[in-house]
Parts: C-alpha cells; structure tokens; sequence
C-alpha cells in the first residue's frame, strides 16, 4: 500500500512539474512577442496621445505580464505553504479570468465597428459578455472552493500540487468556446458582404486577425475543456490556462496595434493616391484614437481620427 501512494505521488510530482515549465513555455512567449513588437508599440502607442485605445492596450497587454508574474511566484516558489499555495492559486484565477474578458472588450469594439456600429448588435454582444462573466465567477468561485492541494513530496521542485474533485470547471471553458464562436459567427455573416465592397487594409486587417485568432484561441479553450474533463484529478487540469491568458492578452493587443498601422499605411498613401478607408468603420474603432500624423494638418491632408 505504502508503495502504490509512493508512485502517486512521484507521478503528481512528475504532472505538477511538467504543469510548471508549460506555464513557464507560455511566459517566454509572452516575453517574446512584447520584444518583437516593441518599435511597433513605441511608434503606434507610446508616442501618441492618452486615449481610450492607448489604456487599453496597455491593460490588455501589461495586465498579462502581472499574472504572469503570480503564475511565476505559485510555480517556483519552494516556500510556499499550503494555504499560501491557496491563495496565490486563487488569486492567479481571478486575475486570469478578468484579464481575458477585458482582452474580449477589443474583440466586441472590433465587431460592433464592423457591422457599422449597429447598437442591437452592442446590446446583444454586451449582454452575453455580462452573462459570460457572471457564470464564471459563479463557476470559479466553487472551482477554487473544490481545489485540494497536495503536499509535495520535493518542495524544490513544486511547493504543492492543486487536485480538483470535479470536473464542473470544464463548464466555464465550454463558455469561452461559445463566447468565441459567437464572434466569428458574427464576425463571417458581415464579412461575407464587406470583402467584397470594402476591401481595404483596414478590413484585410480586422478579418484576418479575426480568423486566425479565432482559431488559436478556440483550440486554446478546446484543450483545456478536454484536461478540465478528462484530467481533473491530475495537475493536468490546468496545463492550458496560462498559455490561453497569454495568446488573448497577444491577439488583443496585437489587434489593436494592427488597426493602428493599418491606419498609418493608409495615411502614407495620401500624398500619391486617393483615400480608400472607410470613414464609419475607422471612425468607430476606438482604437485608433490618439493617432494622428505629423504632416500638414490642412483639412485636405489630415486624416480623420476619432477624438477624445
């Protein structure tokens, strides 16, 4: 008997470590693209004026290096207890939840300014978003409550292992599948028209990375509803979320930095062609607001940017 818990533990131990450097994977990544982007970011947000677009970048994408630095402390510290264990585990969560819904925040602003800021469309798209967020604070709230954490036999290694005793929190991940599939849903039904009458860089830009991140994000959620349900008495449960926390905190602000570009390429080609943006669409999208150019400022060369 003494041996079968042995090999428990050491194959928990085994699962928790391979949990920590996944976390640890998902971080360099983080790290990674903020440093690739880094003279995008400097020239399209840090040099423009404090706007609502600027703010939320900067909690899209900054608000993700914080949690980054809590998953950090609960996967490396070797002196955590195992209540301390509970509370950065249970903070990290939190912070984790909230910081992917603000991240979906860019994701209803880039709808709503495509189908050319249709307010039912707003109510609609608002009141699943509030709906999305009440049922994950229910959910998370009798997740962390049903967590168990396990004295880790080598706190070196990891200074305790969480254990859920159910498999209800793969519920709030099946919500994040729907949330992400009403967008592209929404997303393909205008699309379907506007390529077509409105093909410009800004368009191009709004439904590529609408695709593509749909379909990292969705398989993202994907794999953590198939750990959450069929690992949820492992480590293995949580593998995923902070690689999920990372790549929409990535495509949020990365989204907001190509609307940005897109807006500045098109105010290049003014000077040698004619203006082929569509006035509505970047009128309505926030986040270029606070960008403007440096060139003549005469009614016929200024770009129009929405202002504060």
């Amino acid at each position: 008997m003494l041996a079968i818990f042995d090999e428990f533990l050491v194959n928990t131990l085994s699962q928790a470590v391979n949990v920590k450097y996944t976390f640890l994977s998902a971080i360099v990544l983080l790290l990674y693209d903020a440093v690739i982007n880094l003279s995008d970011e400097i020239s399209l947000i840090w040099r423009q004026r404090w706007s609502f677009g600027k703010v939320l970048y900067i909690v899209t994408r900054y608000g993700c290096f914080i949690d980054a630095a809590v998953a950090l402390l609960y996967g490396f510290s070797a002196s955590l207890s195992i209540e301390s264990c509970r509370a950065v585990y249970q903070i990290a969560n939190w912070m984790m939840t909230f910081g992917v819904h603000i991240c979906q925040v860019v994701l209803i602003l880039r709808t709503y300014a495509i189908w050319d800021r249709n307010r039912v469309l707003l109510a609609y798209l608002c009141t699943v978003q509030l709906g999305a967020i009440i049922a994950s604070i229910i959910l998370l709230y009798f997740s962390n409550r049903s967590v168990v954490f396990v004295p880790s036999p080598s706190p070196a290694l990891v200074s305790c292992v969480p254990i859920l005793r159910d498999n209800k929190l793969f519920i709030d991940y099946c919500l994040v599948l729907v949330v992400e599939s009403n967008f592209l849903i929404i997303l393909l039904v205008k699309g379907i028209s506007q390529w077509r009458i409105k093909s410009t860089p800004l368009v191009h830009a709004l439904y590529r990375d609408g695709i593509v991140y749909f379909v990292v994000l969705f398989s993202v959620s994907l794999i953590n509803v198939i750990f959450v349900e069929r690992a949820f008495n492992t480590p293995y449960f949580y593998i995923a979320t902070e690689h999920q926390r990372v790549f929409i905190s990535i495509f949020a602000s990365r989204l907001i930095m190509n609307v940005r570009k897109a807006v500045n390429n098109a105010e290049s080609t003014l000077l040698t062609g004619p203006r082929r943006m569509n006035g509505k669409l970047e009128e309505t999208l926030d986040f270029s607001s606070g960008f403007s150019s440096t060139r003549n400022r005469d009614d016929e060369t200024y770009f129009a940017v929405i202002e504060e």
